[in-house]
């Protein structure tokens, strides 16, 4: 028997991308369509949803069909429009990575609320939405003619892979499996936009194989079935349409979704599965990283006897930031990369060579270089907050985004980013903060996670000089160094700061925060209150009096605290012909579950209060105290 191969590769999702650009290819005909059954006239003459009245759209039927023997999927929607805004659903985009996918047998169909069929023949055209490096996310993209209210739409596509499942999956008699390993089979986005009546999800697997079912958040009357031949499904009704809302964790975390698996060596606990990559993805880590004793002559060169750990650290740490980071160059053509004639870096010493690095090769490097200094150092793969949060029960590698690494400092282990430009060696870009995965090492390997970011990590601190209406930036320093904070000052003029009431000027308290930046006026919330990261800010605004103006009065200091060092204060004082506003606001909290939402809303609902008291200026008047 053979062995298993080394790791299967998989590419992260790419499915964040939402800035589009302008069309590309050539525009393409559509195919005919089947000969899908009359739209039923109890459906033509549906006037609304009734779980949800008042809703623009309703997807009456949606269905996605799994031939994982044909690398196939085939996705099939009819939508009844019920108002207005429900005619944007006739623009249909259709998204696929084209290295791996491509979209076939793009078909669509409309009946008028008359019951009168029609084809779609029109013109299809393909996007692109992102591109990088050899990677495009493109989207084909389609407008259905003639959709009016009470309409009802109609239309399937086929995504086909370019690549088959493993033949480990398909024939595990022929090797000797020792790990836990785990392959997608189907991957099902329930939730949809619009509310949908009646879902059914296939999936035709490999023959014998083993599969194992994620789902997040599945309504209680979902039916999963497995048949005679193995074959898959998942039956829901009525799945109500995903809300959006401002401070929100990632959406892949929050809609109702399922994905089935084929598992070989599982043992029920996911951590088996985690572990088992990190060995496996360990082979091709440490081959690219080499033994320590390969980049001997450059720590010798870069470090000094009786250097400290954190000595030796910050100049390993400053020397690979000097390697130009390509990943975030702007796209270049295939002519300009010919022309420099950039080539693979197959090796840590390739990188020092060359003086470039792709994506994560620059921490590689920082890794090997740690390890000849005498540091226990490893690669660990997160995945970042502002994609998704890892779940381990769900067996996709590809949720593992991101790669930081960890540094023993005896006991203690420091985690560090240097493939991020400008980054200070201590600390992580917020997104790999908190952040879950697994540290890739052959012995050590462990599901990790990164620490969690505090307030003072991401302290702004504002002193304003408000004279009416430009900013102009007077100085900078520390653009390009990672060691030192960014520092910027300057000059700036607020028009319309104050608001006239007869002889008297109406100065707010939160001068650089109006009523209007109140992030929860709704008294209910779905989901999760989401800041990204704790954060502090501190403004101080001195405002110089023109002559003639003086204080008439000032308004009330104010201190708001909540649990877990949650702050606000504002205060006015007047200093000779000067008008002295300081507020500062702390929140330490970025995860707020629903139920203690309210309470984040009164704490705001205070705040915009406090800010909208107001300070009196007047004109001197004769006899009138300064």
């Amino acid at each position: 028997m053979s062995t298993i191969p080394t790791a299967f590769k998989w590419i992260a999702d790419l499915a964040l991308a939402t800035l589009a650009t302008a069309l590309g290819l050539a525009p393409a005909g559509a195919q005919a369509p089947p000969a899908w059954p009359p739209v039923p006239p109890e459906e033509l003459a549906l006037e609304d949803n009734a779980f949800d009245p008042g809703l623009p759209a309703l997807i009456l039927e949606y269905e996605v069909r799994t031939h994982n023997t044909k690398s196939a999927a085939t996705t099939y929607k009819r939508i009844k429009i019920f108002r207005e805004e429900g005619k944007k659903l006739a623009d249909v985009e259709i998204r696929y990575f084209e290295k791996f996918t491509r979209v076939e047998e793009i078909r669509a169909h409309v009946t008028s609320p008359s019951g009168k069929s029609e084809d779609f023949n029109g013109a299809i055209y393909d996007k692109e939405v992102v591109r990088l490096r050899k990677f495009r996310f493109n989207a084909k993209t389609f407008t259905l003619p003639n959709v009016d209210v009470g309409s009802v739409i109609e239309y399937s596509y086929r995504l086909h892979s370019h690549s088959d499942i493993p033949d480990v999956i398909k024939n595990p008699g022929r090797y000797l499996i020792t790990e836990a390993i785990a392959y997608p089979a189907a991957e099902w986005d329930i939730q949809q936009d619009t509310a949908v009546r009646h879902g059914l999800f296939t999936l035709h697997p490999i023959k014998g194989a083993r599969t194992a079912t994620f789902s997040h958040d599945l309504p209680k009357d979902a039916v999963k079935r497995t048949l005679p031949d193995g074959t898959v499904e998942l039956e829901v009704n009525y799945i109500s349409a995903f809300q959006k809302e401002e401070y929100s964790p990632p959406e892949e975390n929050l809609k109702i979704r399922a994905d089935v698996f084929y598992t070989l060596g599982m043992y029920g606990d996911p951590s088996f599965f985690w572990v088992s990559l990190a060995r496996r993805e360990a082979e091709y880590y440490e081959k690219f990283i080499g033994k320590p004793k390969d980049e001997h002559h450059e720590t010798e060169r870069l470090l000094t006897a009786g250097d400290s750990d954190e000595t030796k650290l910050r100049k390993i740490y400053a020397r690979v930031q000097e390697i130009r980071a390509l990943s975030y160059e702007p796209e270049r053509s295939k002519k300009e990369r010919r022309q420099e004639s950039l080539k693979e870096n197959k090796n840590v010493q390739d990188v020092l060579n060359h003086g470039y690095a792709f994506a994560n090769e620059t921490n590689l490097v920082f890794i090997a270089l740690a390890r000849s200094a005498g540091f226990q150092a490893y690669p660990v793969r997160v995945a970042s907050r502002n994609r998704a949060f890892f779940v381990p029960e769900r067996l996709d590698p590809n949720q593992l985004n991101s790669l930081v690494v960890e540094v023993l400092i005896g006991s203690i282990s420091r985690f560090l980013d240097p493939a991020t430009p400008y980054c200070p060696d201590r600390y992580l870009p917020w997104e790999e903060t908190d952040a879950s995965g697994i540290r890739v090492d052959l012995q050590n390997n462990k599901i990790q996670k990164t620490p969690a970011p505090e307030s003072k990590d991401a302290a702004t601190r504002r002193h304003w000089l408000p004279h009416g209406g430009s900013v102009k930036l007077l100085a900078a320093e520390s653009w390009t160094v990672s060691a030192a904070p960014l520092k910027a000052q300057f000059e700036i003029q607020v028009p319309n700061y104050a608001s006239k009431a007869g002889q008297r000027l109406l100065v707010p308290v939160g001068i650089l925060h109006s009523s209007s930046q109140h992030p929860f006026a709704s008294t209910r919330r779905t989901h999760p209150v989401y800041f990204e990261y704790p954060m502090e800010s501190y403004d101080e605004v001195k405002l110089e009096l023109p002559p003639g103006m003086q204080i008439g009065s000032l308004p009330t200091d104010k201190k708001i605290e909540r649990g877990g060092n949650t702050l606000y204060q504002s205060s006015a004082e007047k200093r000779g012909n000067a008008l002295q506003l300081k507020r500062t606001l702390k929140m330490p909290l970025y995860y707020i579950p629903p139920e203690r939402y309210l309470a984040l809303r009164q704490f705001y609902e205070e705040i915009r209060t406090s800010d909208e008291q107001q300070t009196v200026l007047k004109l001197s008047l004769p006899g009138d105290k300064p």
